[in-house]
Parts: C-alpha cells; structure tokens; sequence
C-alpha cells in the first residue's frame, strides 16, 4: 500500500480549504495568498512541502512572504514543559488579566531571530498598561475631549508641538516595523509612547490648561488630547483589539474601529520642541528624584534656584514655571544665570543647567549623609553577601537554575541601589 507521512494532507492546505481540485471562485481569489505566518521548527515538515505541493499542483507558490517567529518559552529561555513545572496556560492567564495583556507580552516578545520568552508577571506589567490606557481615556472623555479639527500653529503650545512631533515619528516608526514584520519593535515603541510620553507627560502638561485656561485654551487642549488618543487607539488596535475597540467607540461615537482609517502623518516634525522638552522633564526629574532620594514630606514646597548660563534655556524655564513647579511638586523656583554658593545647599548638576537646593529648615544635612552611608553600608553587605555565594561553584552548579537566576536579580537590585545612594550623597556634597 502507498505509505503517506504525516504532513502530507497539511502540505495540500493553501489550496484544498479553497476547494480545490474544483476551480472554485475562492480559489481564484484567494490563491496565492500574501504571507504565511509560523514557528521555525516546522519550516521543513510543513513550509516546503507547502511550497513543492502548490508549484507542483497549482504552477503558482502558495505565498509570497513567510514570517517565522520563535517557539515561546519561559522567562529564563527554557522549554516548557509539564515535566519542569513552567508551563503558562494563555486560559488562566486570559481569565486573569485579560487576552490584551497576554497578547501584547507575546507580541512584545517576539523579537526577529529569537524565541518568545515570558513571565506571568510580564503578563500582569502589561495588563497594568492596559489600566493606563482605560484610565488616561477616561481622564480626556471626563474632561470633555473629542474629536475636532486641531488648532492652528500659532495656537499650540510648546508642548503641543512636542507630542505631535513625537506622535508622527511613532507612527512612521510603527509602520515600518509592520510592513517589515518586526512586530515586536512596533508594540514595545508604541507602549513607551503612550506610557511614558502620552500618559505620564503631556496628559499631566495638559491640566494645566484644562483646568485654568481660557474656554479657547481648553478647547484646544481636548482636541489635541482626543487627537493624540484617537491616533494611539488606532495604531495599537492590531496589537490590542479588544480594549482599543470599546475605547475608540466611546471616544468617537464610530461604529467599528475595524474599519477606521489607518492613520496617516502630518508635517508636525520639531525637532526644537523635542529638545526644550527633554531638557524640562531632566530638570522636572532631578526635583523629583530628590523630594523621593531624601524622603521630603510630599505637603513640603522646597525652594529652589535653577542656573542656566544659556539665556534660551533660562527663558524657556521662565516660560514654562507653572508647569515645571507643578510637576515637579516643588515650591517658589528662581531662574538665573548664576548665584553665590551656600554651605548648606544642595547642588543637582544636569546638562546645561545646575539646580541650588537650600536646606537649612528642609534637611539635617549632617544626620542625612550619616543615613545615606548607613544605607549604602546595608546594601554593600548584602551585595557581598550574594556575591560570595554567586562565586561559589558548588552553589552554581547545585543549585536549581531558577534559584541562581534570583540571587544574580538580587544582586543587580543591591547594585542599582547602592548607585542610587551615591548619586543622592553627591547632590549633598
């Protein structure tokens, strides 16, 4: 009898599920079709006996373009497996924090030329993005955003023309990755976008105006808040289509996001806004790494002076004050191109700009570099204590993968924390 292998019926798929050996019309339209998508172990058992069955059959190949992903894996690259007790099941983690969330880890993982690596507590980083999302959507509709035609350029702000220059350059970023199959890039430029520049940046620039502008200022401002958001939700949708779907309806009163436009970009680049901006949120950052580094009551407004030499930048720090202040949750700030040094003081040095932080009333400079060193000392125990036993052979090699893999985290985080200390006893120096 004729002996058949196991991919043999498989080998015929791309055209017998379009009736085929009939000359149906599914057939004509549909074959050949544009790109296969699969894991590089069964490139040999399925790929090529598809492509030698439809050359052979059909004259024609059966796709132009094959995508080939990894195989996922746990966290640390292995195989998963009942056996090893490290098998994830996408049920229990869909039921638990929701299929977006599970598919933009894996879509996030999915770099080109590796295996898909994943952690149920990525699964839950990405569900907790997804809550960012719902919450920045429901911050814009309370406040009354919308679509409408943005303003004209004499009516946007410098932060305004931050995000739209940013917008553009995600979306042309966004598109390449696509076209080119990196998925992977595509999801990880579009999550920091809207979680470190939309959400944590120009939606907290934007109360600003929403809540003591002018009506004009603030119906500007709900434009372009549902006109960043609307662009978001368009463009993530691939990625997460369940969430965006409910919020885009909401935000647009559309029927489908399905079959929304796929959005095009403007000629918002600005390169000058880009960098006004990086240089405030470093100045913003610095206030806050210190209210955090020595542990300032939060109801504190420490004064501050901020020097720039450079007239353009002390300028744009007077221009922008209010905001810089707000978002900094810092008291009265004074700009200026120098100031005498003080004894008690603390000095943040940024690129182009030197922060002078009084603290007579706000720290016992004294008692706080004795706490940092007490601090540091803790951490630099604990650092050579896992050290010690990272270097042991005998652990290394005994024990289970999973427990080394800790003590190695452990001792990045005792690392990290002793360099976090040290730049905080700098700023007292």
């Amino acid at each position: 009898p004729d002996v058949l292998d196991t991919w043999f019926s498989s080998a015929l798929w791309p055209f017998s599920t379009l009736g085929w050996p009939d000359k149906t019309q599914d057939l004509e339209d549909f074959y050949p079709t544009s790109v296969l998508v699969t894991g590089y172990d069964i490139i040999t058992f399925w790929v090529s006996r598809m492509m030698m069955m439809g050359v052979h059959l059909m004259d024609a190949v059966p796709f132009y373009d094959v995508h080939i992903h990894g195989i996922v894996r746990d966290f640390r690259g292995k195989k998963m497996s009942k056996s090893f007790g490290n098998v994830i099941d996408p049920l229990v983690m869909i039921d638990k924090y929701g299929a977006d969330a599970l598919r933009l880890t894996l879509i996030r993982g999915a770099t080109l030329g590796s295996d898909i690596p994943v952690d149920e507590k990525w699964i839950e980083g990405d569900r907790n993005f997804c809550n960012k999302l719902w919450n920045i959507s429901r911050f814009a509709l309370l406040n009354g955003a919308s679509p409408a035609e943005l303003p004209s350029a004499d009516r946007l702000t410098l932060a305004d023309r931050w995000i739209l220059s940013r917008l553009d350059t995600v979306t042309r970023e966004a598109d390449w990755a696509m076209e080119e199959y990196d998925f992977a890039r595509a999801a990880q430029n579009l999550r920091q976008f809207t979680w470190n520049e939309f959400a944590d940046w120009y939606v907290e620039w934007s109360k600003g105006r929403l809540y003591d502008g002018t009506e004009e200022e603030k119906a500007d401002q709900r434009a372009l808040l549902a006109h960043v958001l609307e662009r978001v939700l368009v463009i993530l949708h691939p990625i997460m289509p369940f969430i965006t779907e409910e919020l885009w309806r909401a935000l647009t009163g559309g029927e489908t996001l399905v079959r929304a436009p796929w959005p095009t970009t403007g000629d918002h680049a600005d390169e000058d806004a880009e960098r006004a901006i990086a240089f405030l949120q470093d100045v913003i950052g610095a206030l806050r790494r210190f209210r955090a580094d020595h542990g300032i009551d939060p109801k504190t407004k420490p004064a501050a002076a901020i020097v720039a030499e450079d007239a353009s930048r002390r300028a744009l720090l007077e221009a922008e004050m209010e905001r810089v202040r707000a978002l900094g949750n810092w008291g009265e700030l004074t700009i200026a191109s120098s100031v005498p040094e003080a004894a008690q003081e603390a000095r943040l040095v940024l690129d182009g700009a030197r922060i002078h932080v009084p603290l007579a009333g706000l720290l016992d400079i004294d008692e706080e570099r004795r706490r940092i060193e007490r601090d540091i000392a803790k951490h630099r125990s604990e650092e050579e204590r896992i050290g010690t036993k990272l270097a042991d052979r005998a652990f290394t090699e005994r024990a289970p993968e999973e427990v080394v893999e800790t003590q190695r985290e452990r001792l990045a985080r005792e690392q990290e924390q002793i360099a976090h200390l040290e730049q905080a006893s700098r700023d007292l120096a």
